[in-house]
């Protein structure tokens, strides 16, 4: 089958689906383009790039995937494909055993995540949670072979890394010298692939401090994935939830 009927069998089944603002093919046509860009022009993996989530996101099965395509393009779908779980992590760790024994498999899931990371650039929440997740993903699927896809990756986090940490400094420095006598440094890590609320750290601390008790001065990021400097006045040190991984709490200007 040709990768053009591959794009009609994706837009009917998605149907209405929009990732972000766009279209849903929008994101398996940035896809398609990502293998390109690296030299892939095989139609069964730009068949799969098309058809990709289909599995996952629609009501679409194996076998109509497998009727239209073929059982290849079959496999390296259902590959990529999240397996059940009661969060992303424990999706993604009953995942990774059968997709990174497959090298087509890994390469289509690399470029789904180059296109989805490049498309999170204006959305904090996934590309914290893309970020967060990175190091498992890499230490479980790189494979010697996908160095240029790979690079991408690592050139992404860490360009945008090195811009955060010019922002930390700053606002480090701004905020040390204007807080309050009776404020504290709070080091959170919050953990973005669990149970975590989808939702933007600085929300979640404000409603804790709410309920708990605390108030949040100011914040300034400490990584663009998952530590906050919060700058925090209150009675008692508050019982934070699960998903709040540590805190350490320190006096303003300490190290």
């Amino acid at each position: 089958m040709h990768p053009s009927q591959a794009r009609l069998f994706a837009i009917k089944a998605h149907g209405d689906q929009k990732y972000g603002n766009q279209p849903y093919v929008h994101h398996l046509d940035q896809v398609v383009l990502v293998l390109m860009e690296f030299g892939i022009f095989d139609d069964d993996m730009l068949c799969a790039a098309y058809l990709h989530d289909c599995l996952e996101d629609t009501p679409t099965l194996p076998s109509e995937i497998e009727v239209e395509f073929g059982p290849h393009v079959t496999l390296l779908v259902s590959l990529v494909t999240s397996q059940p779980g009661k969060n992303r992590a424990e999706r993604w760790e009953k995942t990774y055993p059968g997709l990174k024994l497959n090298p087509q498999a890994i390469t289509l899931k690399l470029a789904d995540r180059i296109a989805n990371v490049r498309a999170s650039a204006y959305d904090p929440i996934k590309w914290w949670m893309y970020h967060d997740e990175y190091p498992i993903f890499k230490q479980t699927l790189k494979l010697m072979h996908h160095t240029a896809l790979w690079g991408t990756l690592d050139s992404l986090f860490d360009a945008a890394d090195a811009e955060v940490a010019l922002i930390r400094a700053e606002a480090t420095a701004r905020l040390s010298e204007a807080a309050p006598k009776e404020a504290t440094q709070a080091h959170v890590i919050y953990d973005m692939t669990g149970d975590a609320p989808n939702e933007h750290p600085q929300v979640v601390m404000q409603r804790l401090g709410e309920e708990l008790g605390f108030t949040i001065i100011d914040s300034v990021p400490q990584s663009i994935a998952d530590c906050w400097w919060f700058w925090i006045k209150y009675s008692e040190k508050p019982k934070l939830p699960s998903y709040v991984r540590q805190v350490k709490w320190r006096p303003i200007g300490s190290v």
